[in-house]
């Protein structure tokens, strides 16, 4: 199967100087810091940055969608923190419409699967 999410992640890791830029000029848009997290959360030595902007935005109650919540999942879990990444991806499951996004296992995306693996496994 196709990751829905695979076209997404390249269209917008190509597009971060733009993002970076739009950013600027608007601080307070939840919807392009979402954006602009996703395309740091692609590249290794910016998951931190990454992060640090969506839980920014987590602990606002500003995630803008369902997006925000699985990067916000990812760049946790990347990071070892697999409490937190459980946790936004519940969140995620919340706003995910399509019922899909936050259950599939794109190749970016840490599964849902595999956490609730891990926590029946201790």
């Amino acid at each position: 199967m196709i990751a829905p999410l695979a076209p997404r992640h390249i269209f917008l890791h190509k597009r971060v100087g733009y993002l970076e830029f739009v950013v600027r000029d608007e601080p307070d848009n939840p919807r392009f810091v979402a954006r602009l997290a996703e395309a740091y959360a692609y590249y290794p030595k910016r998951k931190a940055e990454a992060r640090a902007l969506l839980e920014d935005l987590a602990e606002r109650g500003l995630m803008p969608d369902a997006f925000a919540y699985a990067t916000l999942a990812q760049v946790r879990y990347d990071l070892g923190d697999r409490p937190g990444a459980r946790e936004a991806i519940a969140s995620c499951k919340k706003l995910d419409a399509r019922k899909r996004l936050c259950s599939l296992t794109p190749q970016h995306l840490m599964p849902a699967r595999a956490l609730a693996d891990e926590t029946a496994a201790r």
